[in-house]
């Protein structure tokens, strides 16, 4: 009235139905995005599994096949220390790839969520020392020296397999990424609440570009030691899993 508002007429409508049906929708996005994403890790592990069973297993096994062939072959012929020579090359070779075997094993275990913990109180240094000297071989072909320090009484609480495996792959990768020479110090410091376990070396270590991706599973590949050691590129992934 005389270009004045004299009044408000509004229609109201009730839009919960709606944004409920929006907010589902959206839920449902997102739902789908996840499972997209679950999918490609699904299969990246499992290209990443092939391409270990197919290739870092078989390799050694033929190895181990045709040391055993020689064996059979030429056995009249070869004196003790031939054969022990040989015989010791394949203990070398089972032995590293049962410890392959165990990795994969963990690790897959872990990704299905069918992984027991049983914790124990352990004694550390015997632990420990019994990993090193599974491992003693490969560093006195390079000449690294291995300094363990932990008291003989340090426990730690958790469960041996973890422990172990762990301990193995974390050495190990200390082996094969240290030059000739060169040393790895291993140790355990404990408060009221934490018992941490410290791997360390003076090797070439890990380059800003690799670190990046360490644990992306469709990344994940073996990098050459300083003496060309080959590996599955699954010891660290592993390790942050357990």
């Amino acid at each position: 009235k005389e270009n004045k508002i004299i009044g408000i007429i509004g229609v109201g409508r009730n839009i919960t139905d709606l944004k409920k049906t929006e907010f589902a929708l959206r839920e449902s996005e997102e739902s789908i995005q996840k499972q997209n994403i679950e999918l490609i890790k699904l299969n990246s592990d499992k290209d990443r599994f092939i391409s270990i069973l197919a290739h870092d297993l078989k390799n050694p096994f033929n190895n181990i096949r045709g040391l055993l062939k020689l064996i059979q072959e030429n056995l009249s012929s070869y004196d003790v220390i031939e054969l022990k020579n040989i015989i010791d090359m394949i203990h070398e070779s089972v032995e590293k790839y049962h410890n392959l075997l165990e990795d994969i094993l963990h690790w897959a275990r872990t990704q299905s969520g069918n992984f027991s913990i049983e914790g124990e109180k352990l004694l550390f240094i015997k632990i420990c020392n019994e990993v090193i000297e599974n491992l003693q071989a490969m560093a006195t072909q390079k000449d690294i020296s291995i300094k363990l320090e932990a008291k003989d009484s340090d426990t730690v609480f958790t469960d041996k397999n973890i422990l172990t495996t762990i301990l193995r792959n974390l050495i190990s990768n200390s082996i094969k990424f240290t030059n000739q020479g060169g040393h790895i110090h291993i140790s355990l410091e404990q408060n009221n609440f934490n018992s941490i376990i410290t791997v360390s070396d003076n090797g070439i270590g890990i380059s800003p570009e690799r670190l990046e991706t360490l644990f992306e599973i469709s990344q994940v590949h073996s990098t050459p030691g300083t003496e060309k050691e080959n590996g599955t590129g699954l010891g660290l992934m592993i390790c942050k899993e357990l």
